[in-house]
């Protein structure tokens, strides 16, 4: 779903959001540190107008099932931090998220967990911030927590 102008900042690059049509999201599990655990969403596109440049954000918007979107910062899962998408060419926004579920260490010490400042519970919806306009992505799945910082969300594009 494309949505109007996102209030993240820092968005460059040349894509707007109304150029891409969006395919079903997959989810699917990850691996993680002792005590966290992952789910990574692979949201296809596919570019319907001209060639754009889409730069990865810093920060996305997320939120959950009737919540209003709340900013988090996102890490790099990938080498590059901009893509030139072609015109008819189809691309992958790929999201992984990870949260604290507890753990212990070999000799049964119970962990801690790591810090998490302002987490967000429950996360349904992503908006993932272009050039011009966002793009709204439906995870299929549920991230239980996530931290505004420091960062456990991670983006990257694959084509």
């Amino acid at each position: 779903m494309v949505v109007p102008p996102s209030r993240v900042p820092g968005v460059a690059g040349t894509c707007s959001a109304s150029q891409f049509v969006l395919g079903k999201a997959t989810s699917a599990p990850g691996f993680g540190t002792v005590g966290t655990t992952s789910v990574y969403v692979t949201q296809p596109l596919r570019n319907t107008g001209g060639d754009c440049v889409l730069d990865l954000p810093a920060t996305i918007r997320v939120a959950s099932a009737t919540g209003a979107f709340q900013p988090v910062t996102v890490v790099n899962a990938g080498t590059g931090t901009s893509f030139t998408i072609r015109s008819g060419q189809s691309v992958s926004i790929v999201l992984g998220a990870w949260w604290w579920i507890g753990g212990s260490a070999d000799n049964g010490t119970l962990l801690s967990a790591p810090p998490c400042t302002d987490p967000i519970s429950d996360i349904t919806r992503v908006e993932f911030p272009v050039a011009l306009g966002s793009i709204q992505i439906d995870l299929g799945t549920v991230w239980h927590e996530v931290c505004s910082s420091p960062a456990s969300v991670s983006v990257t594009v694959q084509d």
